[in-house]
């Protein structure tokens, strides 16, 4: 079914409801803005889903952008920052946020400029090319493990078990109740499942899908479930886990309240910056004892391409091509495990940032380019719901 111009227009309003809608708009020399017709270049970013990028990290990097070669202006332009409600050329999303603009056909094709197979990590298939990227791994609070009496971090489930306990254990020794485990699976937070949950998927051995689900049913899906009913009936896990976003759940880490927890790498700099560098250890996901493969690891990946309602795309994929040639610095900026091109340059000067990118370089990726699927996302909410709090209960 054909999607009406206004029908995208109104997905794009739509999805900055969830964050910020800006766009990057050419302007004339000497500050005279250029009126929004139809022959200006935009680009959107939506922030849906916490992405992680604002305003700031992008305008640096645009600001170095060639424009006089590209248009046929005297003199060129200059791009400014705008938020504006009107439909852009460029658009920048991650995860379900670029999955739900491709089902609602907000993206052109790329597949006339390039052969989707060759570019790394291009989940998103001929819709947009990844910049950059984060991925999902275990976080550890050194002082808080190391008053349970631990001097490592848990390498298998049962080793999670009894760190969990231990650190629960600690009740009534601090000034808080303290947890081995938070999940922050809020609605609001689109990311929560694939953050939280699915790691712990991959780290029994059940890979995903095409689609970035896990297939409900087989002797490893129902293994990982009883792991979280039996961490959910001793109460090891922080309450609050279906009301809790991940970014709530980063401050309840920062506080002392969490011995352990999956978080994006994006959010170490901010993590280690609260707590101190000697506070924060990271390492895979504990894995079932039976799994022998490789760590597998989820990725958050920034996607930009060119919007269906664009009236100059070849435009728009010389500026697409400059923002991937520039996803070294984005990343930088944003502190990012990437996932393109080598950045061992940058991270090699940050022993915590180099560890990440040892781990990513040893293991299995799987990008979180999901097909729009709520209804799903629901019902498997909904079980995970219903096995905490049966087990709470019992």
């Amino acid at each position: 079914m054909a999607v009406k111009p206004a029908d995208r227009l109104l997905f794009v309003i739509a999805l900055a409801a969830f964050g910020i809608t800006l766009v990057v708009r050419l302007a004339a020399p000497g500050g005279a803005e250029t009126p929004p017709d139809p022959e200006s270049l935009s680009l959107a970013i939506h922030l849906a889903g916490g992405c992680g990028i604002e305003a700031e990290d992008l305008e640096s990097l645009i600001a170095g952008y060639p424009l006089s070669s590209r248009n046929s202006a005297p003199g060129g332009y200059d791009i400014t920052v705008n938020a504006e409600d009107r439909a852009p050329d460029i658009l920048i999303a991650c995860g379900q946020s670029l999955a739900a603009g491709v089902g609602a056909g907000l993206y052109l094709p790329l597949d006339r400029y390039y052969n989707a197979e060759s570019v790394p990590f291009a989940a998103a298939g001929t819709w947009a090319l990844p910049l950059a990227s984060a991925m999902d791994l275990l976080v550890y609070n050194i002082p808080l493990l190391s008053e349970a009496g631990f001097d490592r971090p848990p390498r298998t489930r049962a080793d999670f078990l009894v760190y969990a306990r231990a650190v629960k254990a600690l009740d009534g020794k601090g000034p808080a109740a303290r947890y081995g485990l938070a999940l922050g699976l809020s609605p609001r937070d689109p990311r929560g499942l694939a953050r939280d949950i699915f790691p712990w998927f991959y780290a029994s051995g059940l890979l995903l899908p095409a689609g970035g689900r896990p297939e409900f049913g087989g002797r490893a899906y129902t293994e990982t479930l009883e792991f979280f009913s039996t961490l959910s009936g001793e109460g090891l896990i922080a309450p609050g886990s279906f009301d809790a976003a991940g970014a709530d759940r980063v401050e309840e880490f920062t506080r002392g309240a969490i011995a352990m927890m999956i978080v994006s790498s994006r959010d170490l700099r901010y993590i280690r910056g609260k707590m101190g560098a000697d506070a924060v250890g990271i390492t895979l996901v504990p894995h079932a004892g039976t799994y022998t493969g490789r760590p597998v690891f989820g990725l958050s990946t920034w996607y930009a391409g060119i919007s269906a309602e664009s009236p100059r795309p070849d435009e728009s994929w010389a500026l697409l091509q400059y923002l991937r040639e520039q996803s070294a610095p984005l990343a930088e900026s944003l502190a990012l495990v990437p996932g393109t091109g080598s950045y061992a340059p940058y991270i090699s000067v940050d022993p915590l940032l180099d560890k990440a990118w040892s781990l990513y370089e040893a293991a299995e990726l799987v990008p979180d380019f999901l097909s729009p699927a709520e209804d799903q996302d629901g019902a498997f909410r909904r079980e995970l719901s219903r096995i905490f709090h049966s087990s709470a209960s019992m």
